[in-house]
């Protein structure tokens, strides 16, 4: 800037020159929220500055202000933050920090973007729209004397759920003396995760074996994975951490065979579906809700077993009565939906002796073959 003007031997002439550099600050700051958040991480985010139609240099190292908020209290931490070629060194915020970033210059344009977490469940919002970049300019109001300051305010939201499948016995016919009753059921589980998010969490089982971790890699149809349990009655398996929106499938092997109902399934008070396969397979199927406290799925697998008893009773009668004679009998058994009846069946022996008194003991157990029939 140049001013041109004729000095006279009679005036005395002053040239006065005001240099008027505004700047502003940027504040970024970070929430986490959800039944999944993690508010001890730290979360990466890069900033760049584009210089104003004057082409202010944008390169510097600015002074920064680091506040973190917790349940204890708030603190400061001052720092800088270096900008090279437009673009800032890493800044890196965990849950309730923001970093002030003082001085930018007047008409600078700025862009804020947060990493991609989308693979690990995270919805991520800028104010109340779902983005990863905040832009704006440092705009400054002529003849302030204040620096104002822009905000960008980014929140990740990550909700997770819990699933939990117990085996229910029903019916007369489960004790475990019984033929044909099983030791434990066989449940298959399939998971799969909303699209583009990683399948995690953590199973426990009764045995260790069939416990672990979930850590499939995100896809475009959704990660996927199938468990195989064993579970005796009232015994459970638990899954937890599930991403929101997760969907499970319950299948049971059938064990009608051996005289069991189809198994029933049940959730509770979730929202499920039960169905059954072009095989006639039964199952439940359900997605994983985030939301707190209504986040768990409690799944019943039931299954009934019925069974009765068969009485024989001997009378020897008359005159030539053998009363103390072994008689042989042969006893066949069928079923009409062709259960498997070939097993050991537990047996008690009453004897009732001339004054009608009775004693009862636990007899041997009556061995019936592929055909139903036994001897004794």
């Amino acid at each position: 800037l140049s001013v041109t003007n004729t000095i006279s031997s009679t005036e005395e002439r002053e040239v006065a020159y005001t240099n008027i550099r505004d700047t502003g600050d940027l504040i970024i700051s970070k929430t986490v929220a959800g039944t999944g958040g993690e508010e001890d991480r730290a979360f990466d985010f890069t900033l760049t500055l584009e210089k104003n139609e004057h082409g202010a240099n944008v390169d510097d190292d600015y002074k920064t202000t680091l506040t973190t908020t917790t349940d204890e209290g708030t603190t400061t931490e001052t720092g800088t933050l270096t900008v090279s070629n437009g673009t800032a060194s890493l800044i890196q915020l965990t849950h309730g920090q923001t970093l002030t970033i003082e001085g930018i210059p007047e008409g600078t344009k700025y862009t804020v973007t947060e990493t991609d977490y989308t693979a690990e469940g995270y919805v991520t919002t800028v104010g109340t729209v779902e983005t990863r970049t905040a832009t704006g300019v440092i705009e400054v109001e002529e003849g302030t004397d204040e620096r104002p300051a822009f905000t960008a305010t980014f929140t990740n939201e990550r909700n997770v759920g819990d699933l939990t499948i117990t085996k229910e016995l029903e019916g007369t016919g489960t004790d475990a003396s019984y033929p044909n009753v099983q030791e434990s059921y066989h449940i298959k589980v399939e998971l799969t995760a909303p699209k583009n998010v990683d399948l995690v969490g953590s199973y426990t089982a009764p045995i260790a074996e069939q416990s672990g971790t979930l850590d499939e890699t995100a896809t475009a149809e959704g990660a996927t994975k199938t468990l195989e349990f064993d579970l005796k009655g009232d015994q459970s398996v638990e899954f937890t951490g599930l991403p929101e929106g997760t969907t499970y499938t319950v299948t049971e092997t059938s064990y009608t065979h051996l005289g069991y109902k189809e198994p029933e399934f049940s959730a509770g008070s979730a929202t499920a579906t039960v169905g059954e396969t072009e095989d006639g397979v039964k199952y439940v199927t359900g997605a994983i809700p985030g939301e707190e406290g209504k986040n768990s799925v409690a799944i019943t697998v039931a299954n009934e077993r019925n069974t009765g008893s068969l009485s024989v009773e001997k009378i020897v009668e008359g005159t030539g009565a053998q009363p103390e004679k072994v008689f042989t009998f042969t006893l066949q058994l069928t079923h009409n939906d062709g259960v498997q009846l070939k097993g050991n069946y537990p047996t008690t022996i009453t004897t009732v002796n001339d004054k009608g008194e009775s004693t009862t003991v636990a007899g041997e157990k009556l061995s019936v073959g592929e055909n139903g029939q036994a001897t004794f």
